[in-house]
């Protein structure tokens, strides 16, 4: 019932009153949510329901085969999510992973570290690469680009 009420209140209220999703579901806009987040599955609850989504609609937005029941493990921390589904769902919910990963944009997340190993990790991750899905694009082993995103060089 109460996400029936909820649904009305997206598809209705909300345009009328021309208010933020985000403003009327926790009184402060998304990105400072999500910024107050803890983790990454509190994040990508937070985002579905300012979009007004079920966990299942969700599922049929995204790119891979996935159920309901994975994005409510991904939610509730029962299970990470890799990077390929994290960029997935990202799209799917039409936000930037960087959100998603760290609770702020990109750039921010650039400039908060401190090596390239971690920038690399960060862009990596963004893209919606694995270590290998990188590897294979440039032509280089997987334990490279884990040496790298370590900070470990030759």
């Amino acid at each position: 019932m109460r996400w029936r009420v909820q649904r009305w209140l997206f598809r209705v209220m909300i345009p009328k009153l021309e208010i933020e999703p985000a403003l009327w579901l926790w009184g402060m806009p998304l990105e400072e949510r999500l910024r107050s987040s803890a983790s990454p599955g509190e994040r990508i609850r937070i985002v579905r329901q300012t979009r007004g989504l079920t966990q299942q609609a969700v599922t049929q937005r995204m790119r891979h085969s996935t159920q309901a029941v994975q994005v409510s493990d991904w939610e509730s921390g029962k299970t990470p999510s890799a990077e390929p589904w994290v960029a997935d769902l990202a799209q799917a919910l039409d936000i930037d992973p960087a959100w998603l990963y760290w609770g702020m944009a990109r750039d921010e997340a650039l400039t908060q570290t401190r090596t390239l190993g971690a920038r690399l990790l960060i862009l990596r991750q963004v893209r919606g690469l694995s270590q290998g899905g990188l590897a294979a694009e440039v032509k280089v082993s997987r334990s490279t680009i884990s040496n790298w995103e370590h900070d470990l060089y030759p």
